[in-house]
């Protein structure tokens, strides 16, 4: 957790592109440099291949919705968002944080 923190401080707070399509290639870039950047912080405290595999995965959220761990992670980065950024969110949209937690997500 905290090495996907560190490796996605820079970059990640605005997407620097519109539209949906631009998004999901910004975001998936993202997973991509946040997988390289936690490969090379476990690789060079020792961790073995397999390890560092499994790690890049979790951080690209491969499995979401099929693997147990993938979905423990992106529970956790849920609960994150809801507890330090769900009230700056909601002001910055003029929105009532129950009308974000309770908006239907998109496809």
């Amino acid at each position: 957790m905290a090495a996907r923190h560190a490796a996605g401080r820079a970059g990640s707070s605005k997407c620097p592109v519109t539209g949906r399509s631009g998004y999901l290639r910004w975001r998936s870039a993202l997973h991509e440099q946040h997988a390289s950047d936690v490969a090379a912080i476990v690789r060079g405290v020792g961790y073995d291949d397999a390890t560092i595999a499994r790690v890049q995965d979790l951080v690209r959220k491969r499995g979401l919705g099929t693997d147990p761990e993938v979905q423990v992670l992106e529970d956790a980065l849920w609960l994150v968002f809801i507890e330090t950024q769900l009230r700056d969110l909601a002001a910055r949209l003029g929105a009532s944080e129950r009308s974000l937690l309770e908006a239907p997500l998109g496809d």
